[in-house]
């Protein structure tokens, strides 16, 4: 807005500094698709939970049953002449379910936002399962009184993971967790336990109680802000790509997997692909990805006889097995007369070329078809054109 002027008469509105409650009542303020001016939408608060976002991480999330539609997007949420959240999404299978972030959200984004830089929540990512099944409770002799969560699958490697499997997680702080793995805040609602790392965690670390082989035990947790996954999020980063001949490389993203799941999904579960068996892996080896063929084959003669591998995982070439992106280009700057590309998975075709046969093919592909660099930014000091 040019005239500033306009905000002397114009005072921003207050933020709340309460979570709400169900039943509340709200306005949803946007422009959805539909017409051209401000649209005004009420509702109630349906529930309030502690759910998964995007990104792999997770926080407090507000479904309300206003009508919320695309143009809504990012337009606060106003109860009692106060903004009690933010629209962020809606379920279009579903009439009227729509979630909105909290402020208390809103405010940790900005707290975290003040270096300049956004690092993300502190995290757990041990896998947990409740204690509701009583053939399990019997097997680890738990008495009636006796909640908490049990650890299927810690964290790390072995050792050095700060739980072991069959701990039972009992309190978070000084709030005891209940078998389905919640607990009441200081709002009195019951939530994930997770809810409460984000408030009691302290430089990165967590106070839980836990039983291990039926002793008590106090441990002060560190946390990650992020999972060190085998196949990642991009988090609004450009993807790393190498053209050779008429193949594009690249490691796999969360990101390109979304896009291949509508119409891929089938063929990824018949050749048994990486895609699907590695999905959830921890990438163990330093600096390991999966890097695929990430587009389909550009047109050009060498490539005479092959199906297109596009969305195959790279097993070797020349029988070196490949690390990561920057490994790949390296093998193929190395390699002398021929390139053999092996894929992973079952159904998979080799595929023998030239070697002077792909940089001449790559020189015509990049210049017919305008572009203009061989490689991403990260990769561009390995390329030799």
């Amino acid at each position: 807005m040019e005239d500033v002027s306009f905000f002397s008469d114009h005072p921003p509105l207050e933020l709340s500094d309460q979570v709400p409650k169900s039943g509340q009542k709200v306005n949803a303020y946007g422009y959805p698709i539909g017409g051209t001016g401000i649209s005004v939408t009420g509702g109630i608060i349906s529930r309030i939970e502690f759910s998964p976002y995007y990104y792999n991480t997770t926080g407090l999330r507000i479904q309300v049953d206003a009508a919320l539609n695309p143009g809504n997007s990012g337009g606060p949420v106003i109860s009692d002449n106060k903004i009690i959240g933010i629209v962020f999404s809606g379920i279009r299978q579903a009439d009227n379910i729509g979630y909105i972030i909290p402020v208390e959200e809103v405010n940790l984004f900005l707290k975290d936002m003040e270096d300049g830089r956004y690092e993300g929540k502190f995290m757990m990512f041990d896998q947990l399962q409740t204690l509701e099944n009583d053939a399990l409770r019997e097997k680890l002799k738990l008495d009636k009184g006796q909640t908490g969560m049990m650890v299927t699958s810690p964290y790390g490697n072995g050792e050095n993971s700060f739980l072991k499997k069959w701990d039972i997680i009992t309190k978070i702080g000084d709030k005891k967790i209940d078998n389905d793995g919640k607990v009441i805040t200081t709002h009195g609602m019951r939530l994930h336990f997770g809810y409460l790392i984000q408030h009691l965690q302290k430089d990165g670390n967590i106070n839980l109680t836990i039983l291990r082989d039926g002793k008590e035990i106090i441990l002060d947790m560190p946390l990650l802000r992020e999972k060190n996954s085998l196949v990642p999020e991009l988090k609004g980063d450009y993807p790393s790509y190498y053209i050779y001949g008429p193949l594009v490389f690249a490691p796999v993203t969360n990101d390109f997997l979304r896009f291949l799941q509508r119409d891929w999904l089938g063929n990824l579960l018949r050749n048994s692909s990486p895609l699907i068996t590695r999905l959830n892996d921890i990438a163990t080896k330093e600096q390991e990805q999966l890097i695929i063929i990430s587009s389909r084959m550009f047109s050009h003669r060498i490539t005479k006889g092959y199906g297109d591998p596009m969305a195959q995982v790279i097993k070797d070439i020349n029988g070196i097995k490949i690390k990561n992106i920057r490994h790949l280009v390296e093998v193929i700057q190395d390699s002398e007369e021929y390139l053999e590309i092996n894929f992973e998975g079952n159904f998979v075709e080799t595929m023998i070329f030239r070697k002077s046969d792909m940089e001449a093919a790559t020189e015509d592909i990049l210049t017919e078809n305008g572009i203009r660099f061989q490689a991403s930014s990260d990769l561009m000091d390995m390329v030799k054109r």
